[in-house]
């Protein structure tokens, strides 16, 4: 499915998968039943680690703006 492979932006991160990530017979449903595994299974992890590191940082930042004051 041309559309939703040319549409979807994580190729370089899933390099390493097997290839193609989507096959040129591959039905509108089949690639978005790809797309959705490729989120849940890899991406969602790795969005959520981000977050937390994200939320780390501030309150990082807080403590240290509150320890000199």
């Amino acid at each position: 499915m041309a559309t939703v492979a040319s549409l979807f932006p994580f190729h370089a991160y899933f390099a390493n998968a097997p290839q193609p990530l989507f096959p040129e017979t591959v039905t509108l449903e089949e690639a978005k039943r790809i797309a959705e595994g490729c989120y849940k299974g890899h991406l969602a992890n790795m969005f959520q680690q981000l977050e937390e590191m994200r939320g780390t940082t501030r309150r990082q930042a807080w403590l240290a703006i509150g320890v000199r004051h």
